[in-house]
């Protein structure tokens, strides 16, 4: 009885042992410094690197400030023979400066816009000087099947269009008129000598000028100048004309034709530009090896993207405080915590950081680092982080199709940040009796009120069906997500990944706004949080995403075994 008392009491304390092994004590757990983080992102936003366009000398400044970092907390370079970098190729065209001004002929006076306030230039707009006539051509296209071209002559004329396209059109014609770049060549061929694009994005404000990286593909219009105003700028380039934007857009949509127009005024531009088909730009990698013999050849890879959208001239300066200072902040911030761990408690597994450059140009880094990191075989899984810097809610993408690596971030969130937010859809639904007759109610009423005035129940009648009549939106809550972004190139090898990132986050994408005023150090806090604590858990060995069956079918014998 006596020895049977102490074996079971040493196996109770054994089991709580082993317990306190696999669940991490809050108390003792570490947290990430805000005021560190913040440092990082103050730094990489600075005008010092010059919104850090891959392929320029701001970008390759803020590459070396970034290895320095990792270096000073023990991480150890993983690149290309045996430094800090991976290099590759990118297209790269730095903006000196572009003036814009309109005026109507025979007139003294010129309205004069500026760059950074009313508009910017495309990314890869080209170089050179155009004073002429405009067009207005809707949404750019020139199909069959739908011409904004059919009944203006745009020759010798700066044509002017809207972003985007017709949504009434098929995508199997929309989607050659998608970027900047298809609505520049369509408009050099039809003769113009420059193309004005109104920004129609919802991503960003009205009077907020905003630029994207990747413009469409090649080749490039080396002379051909593309400039976009905001949409607060294209109420003034419409004043006087033959419609306001709003309301040319509205006719075309209800329409379904085209409602193209010559402008009573002429515009003015000129850009100065840079370009370079084939530009060096640079990944970051470095590797804190595990202190396991059993697990230090597997690897768990950690990466953000460093490059942003640069500058334009001397008054448009993208800060990229969100995009994506404030998730490389994160990953340093996560090197350091790693650091400081007590040697009992450092990583098994071996943890390999990657700092994207590229990103902008359909995540480009992230390709090169997949195809060229020697051990793709051994990657357990990677961690994705992008724009966690503002939001309401962390948003961690990939459980449609890696629940199980989905369910080690549920776990740290509801051990250390309990703010995880669930992702949510509006789908269509058909619509209830009630709401049926509440919509025929409403019907009789506009008419009604149309009979008292014939334009009024002349365009009533011109309204045509759209098919959602039947139909109600209705938002699901929980729907399941794919990994996005930097982790879509992981995807093919069948490494496990998730995206770490935020929900109704994103609020200055791409724009002049995205400073480190409009940082969410809430949420920004929990989210760094949140990668450190799942990668910290996915280091210790304990999950298993891939086996070695599946890894043999996808690479065959792996190197060193």
């Amino acid at each position: 009885m006596y020895n049977f008392y102490y074996c079971k009491k040493a196996l109770a304390m054994l089991s709580l042992a082993f317990v306190a092994i696999l669940i991490p004590a809050k108390a003792m757990a570490q947290e990430v410094n805000i005021d560190t983080i913040m440092k990082h992102i103050i730094e990489l936003s600075s005008e010092r690197y010059e919104g850090r366009q891959a392929g320029t000398y701001g970008y390759n400044a803020a590459v070396k400030y970034c290895a320095e970092v990792l270096a000073s907390y023990g991480v150890e370079p993983a690149g290309e023979n045996g430094g800090w970098l991976q290099e590759f190729d990118v297209e790269c065209n730095e903006i000196d400066n572009c003036t814009f001004h309109t005026y109507l002929p025979g007139a003294k006076n010129h309205d004069t816009y500026s760059l950074g306030r009313d508009f910017s230039c495309a990314a890869m707009t080209g170089r050179g000087y155009a004073d002429a006539n405009v067009v207005f051509c809707g949404y750019g296209l020139d199909a069959s099947a739908y011409d904004d071209y059919a009944n203006v002559d745009a020759r010798g004329k700066i044509v002017i269009v809207a972003s985007g396209v017709p949504n009434f059109l098929p995508s199997d014609i929309t989607d050659r008129y998608a970027s900047l770049r298809d609505k520049a060549r369509v408009a050099k061929m039809h003769g113009a000598v420059a193309l004005v694009s109104v920004n129609m994005s919802t991503t960003c404000a009205d009077y907020e000028v905003q630029c994207r990286g990747y413009n469409g593909k090649l080749p490039h219009l080396a002379t051909f100048p593309i400039i976009q105003p905001t949409k607060y700028c294209a109420e003034s380039l419409f004043r006087g004309e033959e419609m306001p934007l709003d309301e040319a857009l509205a006719k075309i949509q209800e329409d379904h034709k085209p409602h193209s127009f010559a402008f009573n005024k002429k515009f003015e531009i000129e850009t100065n530009t840079r370009y370079r088909a084939s530009a060096p730009t640079y990944n970051i990698v470095g590797i804190m090896h595990g202190a396991s013999k059993k697990v230090k050849n597997e690897y768990i890879v950690i990466g953000a993207h460093l490059d942003h959208v640069g500058r334009q001239g001397e008054t448009c300066f993208y800060p990229g405080a969100d995009d994506d200072a404030s998730s490389v902040a994160a990953l340093l911030e996560t090197a350091r915590l790693l650091s400081e761990l007590p040697a009992d408690k450092r990583p098994a597994r071996s943890v390999v950081f990657v700092i994207f450059s590229g990103s902008e140009q359909l995540d480009k880094g992230t390709y090169e680092f997949i195809d060229h990191f020697r051990y793709q075989g051994r990657i357990e899984a990677f961690l994705s982080i992008d724009c966690i810097g503002t939001g309401d809610s962390i948003d961690v993408r990939g459980n449609a199709r890696y629940p199980d690596l989905w369910g080690v971030a549920c776990h740290n969130d509801s051990l250390y940040t309990h703010a995880m937010g669930r992702a949510k859809k509006t789908i269509k639904v058909y619509a209830t009796a009630e709401e049926l007759a509440e919509r025929e109610k409403q019907k009789k009423l506009e008419e009604k009120e149309a009979a008292k005035d014939p334009k009024k129940m002349k365009a009533l009648k011109k309204k045509k069906p759209t098919g959602n009549e039947k139909f109600s939106e209705q938002v699901v809550e929980g729907f399941q997500t794919m990994p996005s972004g930097d982790a879509l190139a992981f995807q093919p090898l069948e490494i496990p990944s998730l995206v770490f990132t935020t929900f109704n986050g994103k609020q200055h994408t791409h724009t002049t706004y995205d400073m480190t005023e409009n940082i969410n150090r809430v949420t920004l806090t929990k989210a760094a949080s949140l990668v450190y604590h799942t990668l910290c858990d996915l280091t210790r060995g304990y999950y298993r995403g891939r086996t070695y069956e599946s890894k043999l079918q996808v690479y065959g014998p792996l190197i060193d075994d």
